[in-house]
């Protein structure tokens, strides 16, 4: 096959996947390639074109890197203020480099500038690339973080270079490539950190990513077995099988001895750790050398699969989940993966794996087997709270939205799992936060960590009385907003480029006031039925037909925030962007401005307020030095007053003071106090400086301290 045929038929793909995912259609070849590079590679991940299109800093001086990533314990991560909260003993920290190339080949110098780039970044260089910056602070604040508070696991370094190239071939023989490629390596090993790999992709190595990553399957050697149910068209058959733990073992795990997330996604727990007593029992079994009791001591494993067959020696399965026990998979793969290789082949065991094979199209039956597989042992908060019936709810509500259906993802990967659109894709952690964000006006509280406020306001937002409406209107307006900022990205000054590429959440609270011309309060039209005639506008309707033009609506949004950063930094006098934002009087700002906007209909009056605010705080500023300037004066003048101190130069004194009113107390008028204390200067310097003149007016210097201190009171 030609070198043209390969490049068509990734266009091809390209294109598909472009209108996949609904993106501008008018992007440039290497902009769309860009975004299918780094959405192949962060596939498992679960990110949505939102997340993916952050992680692009191609533009000018972007120093040979196109795109960067931070992961931590496999979620992306874009918020710098969280990373130290995901950072923990245990974690795994991933930095991921991409570099996407529509040239059909490798070149030397593409390499050389990566090199360069990567140097820039962690040697804390500066950069000119905007977007760049942005990215490589969340790196280095990830490194700084994770070599303050741990450095049990390493950091692994992923570098891709994608090109249309027909192969990798030439450029993995190539010696010259070969010899830069080390020297990136050896920079990393120089400050401590583990380039897991360099990796060049072509067409052919794309393509095998994309075939890969949309479907798989896998085969487990067993050492005995039954079947459960003759095989019939649509009902559920399956096998019981005995297995040796390190088949096991190599059936969970990749070539690096990773346990496989992606495949413990519908399980309804998450690997609870070691610390937990149960796991620690299982770990201790196998390492302490009890494992011939293993099958006996261990519920064992549920896998559901799409398709499965059994041979005498194997069970092949397709498209599975381990939905009950991925505590005992994770325990025995932290037991094998601690024992040298030669000692782990003599602590082999046997368990029990119970297969399943399912239609994925019958929903509830699988529901029904993953509750009652996980019945054994307490599952706590988020894990069951989407079986709750105002989320099938929800979901059917959104399914069923004939111009804009969304699929509610009430249970971990199921819609994913299936190669659903994942820009289509809402998850009850992602919705609440856009329901409170929005609705409630408090995307400051929304913003804070998903797990957390979850927990905290699940049953406030899900309820059966809620209109279905409401969901869809905040999900709609928030989703409308991370489409459109990449957009406005491009070409902002450091305060515009902070709002669009943090402030999501903030903005859409914005905008949906912009649209209702009013502010409201949420719990007066939660459970309205008839919210249009409520809200006195058919907000619903419009977001449904997608008539609404968000563009406007956005650019008064990032306006109206520019304004409150502008308040509430000169109010805190600082100009950390970061630390503004989780001022507790931050939302109730926007509240208050967005009100004064949809009143006075332009931003006039909203300047004004800056600037009044502005001379208030000099005002305060000012006060603030002259009261302790007058405290040092006070202590002074007062022991002239006692003891008619010699000391001092009692003229010098005065006129410091004289000096320090006219100099900080430039908003009312002062002249009177100014030349009381001129005259006082000149009149002792013209007299005798003896014990009685310098008490007599050192008491008159302190009444007019007190009377500009009062006055001062008196202007606050």
């Amino acid at each position: 096959m030609t070198q043209n045929m390969y490049v068509k038929m990734m266009q091809n793909k390209i294109d598909v996947f472009v209108k996949k995912f609904e993106f501008d259609k008018e992007r440039k070849m290497d902009e769309k390639f860009e975004l299918f590079v780094s959405s192949l590679l962060l596939k498992e991940t679960g990110a949505n074109s939102y997340k993916i299109q952050k992680g692009i800093v191609d533009g000018g001086r972007d120093e040979g890197i196109d795109s960067i990533f931070l992961l931590i314990n496999g979620e992306i991560v874009d918020d710098i203020d969280i990373i130290k909260e995901r950072i923990h003993s245990d974690s795994k920290i991933r930095f991921i480099f991409i570099q996407s190339k529509t040239s059909t080949k490798f070149e030397e110098d593409a390499i050389n500038r990566l090199y360069m780039g990567l140097r820039l970044i962690f040697e804390e260089q500066k950069l000119q690339n905007e977007r760049l910056l942005e990215r490589a602070t969340l790196i280095r604040e990830a490194w700084k973080s994770w070599f303050v508070l741990t450095r049990r696991e390493p950091i692994e370094v992923e570098i891709h270079y994608a090109t249309l190239s027909n192969n990798n071939e030439l450029a993995c023989q190539n010696e010259s490539f070969s010899n830069r490629v080390e020297k990136i390596y050896d920079f990393f090993h120089s400050i401590d950190l583990k380039c897991k790999e360099f990796r060049y992709m072509g067409c052919r190595e794309l393509d095998n990513l994309h075939r890969k990553l949309n479907n798989y399957s896998k085969s487990l050697n067993i050492v005995d077995s039954f079947k459960c149910r003759e095989e019939t068209v649509g009902a559920e058959y399956g096998f019981v099988c005995l297995v040796k733990g390190l088949d096991y073992y190599d059936f969970i795990t990749d070539e690096h001895n990773q346990v496989n997330d992606s495949i413990f996604e519908e399980n309804i727990r998450d690997f609870q750790g070691t610390d937990n007593s149960v796991n620690d029992s299982i770990v201790k079994t196998i390492v302490k050398g009890e494992q011939e009791n293993f099958w006996c001591y261990n519920n064992g494993i549920t896998i559901i699969a799409e398709s499965g067959s059994r041979t005498k020696g194997q069970i092949n399965i397709t498209n599975y989940q381990i939905i009950n026990g991925c505590q005992t998979s994770y325990s025995i793969a932290d037991a094998l993966t601690g024992l040298p290789e030669g000692e782990r082949l003599t602590r082999d065991f046997e368990l029990i794996i119970k297969v399943i094979v399912i239609n994925s199209s019958k929903e509830d039956e699988i529901i029904n087997i993953i509750q009652r597989t996980n019945s054994q042992t307490k599952i706590e908060n988020y894990a069951f709270e989407s079986y709750r019936n105002v989320h099938k709810k929800i979901e059917d509500f959104f399914k069923n939205q004939l111009t804009n259906p969304y699929y509610y993802e009430r249970r971990v990967g199921y819609y994913k799992r299936r190669d659903y659109n994942i820009d289509r894709i809402v998850t009850p952690k992602s919705l609440l936060q856009e329901v409170y964000a929005i609705f409630y006006a408090a995307p400051s509280i929304a913003r804070n960590s998903v797990s957390s406020i979850f927990d905290s306001f699940k049953e406030e937002v899900f309820s059966d009385e809620v209109n279905l409406e409401i969901y869809f209107i905040c999900h709609e307006i928030a989703q409308l907003v991370r489409k459109s900022i990449p957009e406005y990205s491009k070409g902002m000054d450091k305060k515009d480029s902070f709002i669009v590429n943090n402030l999501s959440l903030h903005i859409s609270r914005c905008v949906f006031s912009l649209i209702l011309k009013k502010e409201i309060k949420a719990f007066n039209y939660m459970n309205q039925k008839d919210l249009s005639k409520r809200l006195g506008q058919d907000i619903f309707g419009l977001l449904d037909s997608e008539s609404i033009q968000i563009d406007e609506y956005l650019e008064q949004a990032i306006k109206i925030l520019r304004l409150v950063l502008d308040y509430i930094s000169k109010e805190n006098r600082s100009t950390d962007l970061s630390a503004l934002i989780k001022k507790s009087d931050f939302d109730s700002s926007i509240t208050r401005f967005i009100a004064r906007y949809l009143q006075a209909g332009n931003f006039e009056e909203l300047k004004e307020e800056i600037k009044i605010k502005d001379s208030q705080i000099q005002i305060i500023n000012s006060h603030m030095t002259l009261s302790r300037v007058f405290k040092d004066y006070n202590r002074k003048f007062k022991k002239i007053s006692s003891d008619g101190d010699l000391r001092y130069n009692f003229f010098e004194r005065v006129m410091d003071v004289a000096n320090s009113v006219e100099y900080y107390y430039k908003f009312t008028d002062v002249s009177i106090y100014h030349n009381k204390l001129l005259d006082i200067a000149r009149e002792q310097d013209s007299k005798e400086n003896s014990y009685e003149n310098r008490r007599k007016y050192a008491n008159e210097i302190l009444t007019i301290i007190d009377e500009i201190q009062k006055k001062m009171d008196a202007h606050k």
